[in-house]
């Protein structure tokens, strides 16, 4: 079930970054990197590139929590700045 979640949420930010603006596009770029960059949540890239595709891929749920985590984060950043 867990493995069925995240698929779904890595194929969500795909197509999210798909219709994203240039600036949404550089934030999740810069989330990514950051991600990558961290030991513990570091995940080959052909295994992303799969997952993105559709195929099912184990090993990458810590990557996706911390992905999400940074753009959640960022949201809650830009709907205070709105107020």
């Amino acid at each position: 079930m867990k493995v069925i979640v995240l698929a779904f949420f890595v194929a969500c930010l795909a197509v999210l970054a798909h219709g994203a603006t240039d600036a949404e596009k550089e934030k999740l770029k810069k989330f990514h990197d950051e991600c990558q960059a961290d030991p513990a949540t570091h995940v080959d890239e052909e295994l992303l590139k799969k997952s993105r595709n559709g195929e099912h891929v184990e090993g990458i749920g810590k990557f996706s929590l911390c992905l999400s985590k940074k753009n959640r984060v960022s949201k809650g950043e830009r709907r205070r700045r709105q107020r």
